[in-house]
């Protein structure tokens, strides 16, 4: 789940939809994978 800590995050993931059920479960199995976040 991703809390935007300012007006303009907020508006951002909710605008993107980022904490739709989907998205959330990808993030989660992506950080047991340690692919989460990505490094570049």
């Amino acid at each position: 789940m991703m809390i935007g800590k300012t007006d303009i995050g907020r508006a951002t993931i909710e605008a993107l939809f980022l904490n739709r059920e989907g998205v959330v479960n990808l993030r989660r199995l992506l950080c047991l994978a340690n692919l989460h976040p990505p490094i570049l």
